[in-house]
């Protein structure tokens, strides 16, 4: 199962204090379907910053964890790069439990899809 998690207007690390606040917080909940998943069933979780109408694989895709892409001069990715990534994700068994964040770099070029998948770093945010 692929969950694709498109960020509208805020990081999910700001969930972290939304427990204390009511019910009804889309990050919170978000957050909350995610570790459900985590739970209960192989997965892949893709965190897309800006979803960009661009031609894709012009420049290689770059991975990263915990909101540290949203972060950077990095945090937009196209949907055709985005649909990318999940038709690799079916691909690859390093794919499976997996949360990570996705977006495009500045290098030009193919993305070594081993290379990305095997880096065995997962969101704990």
């Amino acid at each position: 199962m692929i969950f694709l998690d498109i960020r509208v207007g805020a990081s999910v690390t700001e969930a972290k204090d939304l427990k204390s606040m009511k019910e009804g917080h889309l990050l919170y909940w978000k957050r909350e379907t995610e570790k459900y998943l985590m739970r209960r069933c192989a997965y892949t979780i893709l965190h897309v910053g800006r979803l960009t109408s661009g031609s894709g694989g012009e420049y290689k895709i770059l991975q990263d964890v915990d909101d540290r892409l949203l972060r950077s001069p990095y945090s937009s990715i196209s949907q055709e790069d985005c649909a990318e990534v999940i038709v690799q994700a079916l691909l690859f068994r390093e794919a499976q439990r997996r949360s990570i964040d996705i977006a495009v770099g500045s290098e030009r070029g193919k993305t070594d899809w081993i290379d990305f998948w095997t880096n065995n770093a997962n969101c704990h945010y």
